[in-house]
């Protein structure tokens, strides 16, 4: 019976060093039939986020080798494995490594890393986690070589390439002699283009099928309207297939310049979408104004400033991922400020809700106690007032399909939030409630300035697209003022009161 296997980036890693014995027993697992894929994390590491030139060689390396990105698996699955691992005081995995061994476990692979949880804590891996791990770890490393695409496609028996560093194919001359070489035509390279700066993904430049990029624009809808600016003039723009309005712009010289920024940048974010389909990208379009003084009658109009971008499997987990990025920015003069707009270009193939990053840590998963008690409780947000309960929604639910279910969030006993540019704390009240099952489960008590009140619910995630398409028949947490935006994809979360939920197991 042939084997499922997982790859880790630094398998790739040490193949591109010289590692033999790692590239014949790859090449081994291949010829006997089993199933190799290359995990999410890894294939962010060695593709998404690697230098161009490198993304180029390993994304055509897996394609060589008919090796593929590994599907998901069961989203219960994955949720079980990142509580497993959390469960003692120090976990057994790292974060990255706790990603690529849910993921394994969840397709009932075993796990090619040379990670030294892998290596030399194995048993812990698969006792504590479920996770069975190749004997191909165990291989002896390739050490202080440095990494070269040409070796690793040497050692695994490839046509050789030749990439330039912007991450582009070179083409061969005739005999394949590379292009300048004495009696051979000059090279005709066409598509690429210059990258972004300030962007959140490396991005693998170029195509393994041709030279160039290819031309990925397609009729995308927009992403959320700009936010706290008034339309002041402004003019449409058109990138990457999505028409956006761009409200603080109102003269043409302004417009000139947001377009050949755009036109700069396009390829980078052609690129990075094509390397992962499963990636939106975030523009944040920065201006500056100068205050006028109060008397003047000319009141100056905003100034385009630059573009930075990210990416990200939602727009909050782009924003997330920009806003950790440390970057030098054009500073603010006297009596002048800054401000953004952003724009969401979303995923040419989306994950799914299933990959997104919860916004509070899993602790159970659930589904509603019966078919009249699938409801979800509309909750308000009002800062220091805490959460606050409003209406029930009985959901629609189409007759023959899969029950609904959803992980159960472990909610925080204190909110942190800004207001304007204060930093704000709210403490949450958690009480323990009794589920229709007959589990006890920590929910947070929305009356708790009401004597005797009743109402509680508890914070849950879809844990399939089925179960998020159900929960769009309800309004997420109103939120008026984003106080809570810092909580990553806090818009798919939803409350359920624990009278309506019955647990199916903790996390």
């Amino acid at each position: 019976m042939s084997d499922v296997i997982l790859l880790d980036a630094n398998v790739l890693d040490q193949i591109n060093r010289g590692n033999a014995a790692a590239a014949n027993a790859l090449l081994t697992r291949i010829r006997n039939g089993d199933q190799v894929y290359i995990s999410q994390q890894a294939y962010n590491e060695a593709i998404v986020n690697a230098l161009p030139r490198q993304a180029t060689a390993n994304r055509l390396l897996l394609e060589r080798l008919n090796i593929n990105l590994a599907p998901a698996g069961d989203a219960t699955t994955r949720y079980d494995t990142y509580a497993r691992n959390a469960t003692p005081r120090v976990p057994v995995l790292s974060e990255a490594d706790a990603r690529v061994a849910a993921q394994a476990r969840a397709i009932g692979a075993q796990v090619w890393s040379f990670d030294g949880a892998f290596r030399n804590n194995g048993n812990a891996v698969t006792q504590q986690l479920g996770v069975r791990v190749a004997a191909e770890c165990q291989l002896p490393l390739s050490q202080g070589q440095p990494q070269d695409y040409r070796v690793g496609h040497r050692l695994l028996g490839l046509p050789p390439v030749e990439i330039n560093v912007a991450g582009r194919i070179i083409p061969r001359g005739p005999g394949g002699a590379p292009p300048g070489a004495p009696g051979t035509p000059p090279a005709n390279i066409t598509g690429g283009g210059g990258g972004a700066t300030r962007s959140s993904g490396g991005g693998g430049g170029g195509t393994v099928a041709s030279v160039g990029v290819a031309d990925n624009r397609l009729p995308f809808e927009g992403g959320p309207s700009p936010r706290g600016t008034a339309i002041i003039g402004g003019i449409q723009l058109a990138f990457q297939g999505i028409n956006f309005t761009l409200n603080q712009i109102n003269d043409h010289i302004q417009a000139q310049r947001v377009r050949e920024a755009l036109a700069q940048i396009e390829p980078q974010i052609n690129r990075e979408r094509a390397a992962d389909p499963s990636m939106g990208a975030l523009l944040i379009i920065f201006y500056h104004q100068v205050e006028a003084h109060p008397d003047s009658a000319i009141r100056p109009g905003p100034v385009f400033s630059h573009i930075e971008t990210a990416t990200g499997r939602s727009f909050d987990e782009a924003r997330r991922a920009w806003s950790s990025q440390a970057v030098i920015r054009p500073g603010v003069g006297p009596r002048e400020k800054e401000f953004t707009q952003e724009v969401w270009i979303p995923a040419i193939r989306p994950a799914g809700v299933a990959a997104l990053r919860t916004p509070f840590p899993p602790m159970a998963i659930g589904r509603f106690a019966s078919g009249i008690a699938s409801k979800l409780q509309n909750v308000n947000w009002g800062g220091v007032t805490g959460f606050d309960d409003e209406s029930e929604v009985a959901l629609r639910l189409v007759a023959g399909s899969t029950p609904a279910e959803f992980v159960i969030l472990r909610p925080p006993a204190i909110i942190n939030w800004f207001n304007g540019g204060i930093a704000m704390s709210t403490d949450i009240p958690l009480v323990t409630r009794t589920t229709a099952g007959g589990t006890d489960l920590t929910v947070v008590d929305l009356d708790p300035w009401i004597p005797f009140g009743t109402a509680t619910a508890a914070m849950v995630f879809p844990a399939d697209d089925a179960t998020d398409q159900l929960f769009r028949q309800a309004p997420a947490t109103f939120d008026n003022l984003s106080q809570l935006r810092r909580y990553t994809n806090i818009g798919k979360m939803r409350w359920v009161r624990p009278e309506n939920i019955r647990v199916s197991r903790r996390l």
